[in-house]
């Protein structure tokens, strides 16, 4: 979750065509085939709608129904959307990293300031 009062900022993060990628870390009900990884990967319609990702892999070290995803769109709604078209369910969603920013070292339920050049950085974005 990121607070701010700068308006340049949030019009970054709340344009999906040229907003800032987010990083997900799902979980599935069940593994993620590879033939449904490549379709999310390549683009895909959904009722006439062009649904595109930034990135999708599976995460290494886990079971293959765990995955990392990429995407620019603003709502977590279209994550399900996504997986709901290919008929899984999503157990967990973790949003672990945003543009540059991630939540590694930061234990659940703290928080911390960025610093003045992360704050830059955003704003050059």
């Amino acid at each position: 979750m990121l607070f701010t009062n700068d308006d340049t900022i949030v019009q970054k993060f709340t344009n999906s065509k040229n907003g800032v990628a987010r990083l997900f870390h799902i979980e599935l009900d069940k593994n993620l085939k590879f033939e449904d990884l490549k379709k999310i990967q390549e683009g895909f319609k959904i009722d006439g709608k062009e649904i595109t990702v930034e990135e999708i892999s599976y995460i290494e070290g886990s079971p293959k129904k765990e995955v990392g995803l990429k995407i620019k769109n603003t709502g977590n709604s279209i994550i399900r959307t996504i997986f709901d078209y290919f008929k899984y369910d999503i157990i967990r969603l973790d949003c672990v990293g945003i543009a540059h920013l991630t939540k590694k070292d930061i234990p659940r339920g703290h928080w911390k300031l960025l610093t003045e050049q992360e704050v830059n950085t955003l704003k050059m974005l």
